[in-house]
């Protein structure tokens, strides 16, 4: 910008303000709302994975009651690579345990 357009002015809300620092302000607004649609993205990505896995946390629910009724045990064993998801369907097996 040249510096006639530093100091150029403008009113906004009833007070005069350089058009370079509304400029600035715009840019950081729009890196803060690029930086929140990832943000919304993830979070949203991550509850559609939470709610596929409800129908399959209802079953294994049912499958621990039937155990437990039947007065029967069940082993389960996991294989996997690192980070494969085998700590999370873990805590969901043994949520409901007592």
């Amino acid at each position: 910008m040249s510096k006639r357009k530093d100091r150029a002015k403008v009113k906004f809300r009833g007070e005069k303000v350089q058009l370079a620092s509304l400029f600035a302000r715009i840019e950081q607004l729009e890196r803060e709302n690029a930086r929140l649609k990832g943000v919304h993205d993830k979070a949203l990505k991550h509850y559609r994975k939470q709610e596929q896995l409800k129908p399959y946390e209802a079953e294994l629910i049912k499958l621990q009651e039937q155990l437990e009724r039947d007065n029967r045990r069940m082993i389960i064993l996991f294989e996997g690579r690192d980070a494969a998801g085998k700590g999370g369907a873990i805590q969901r097996i043994t949520f409901y345990m007592n």
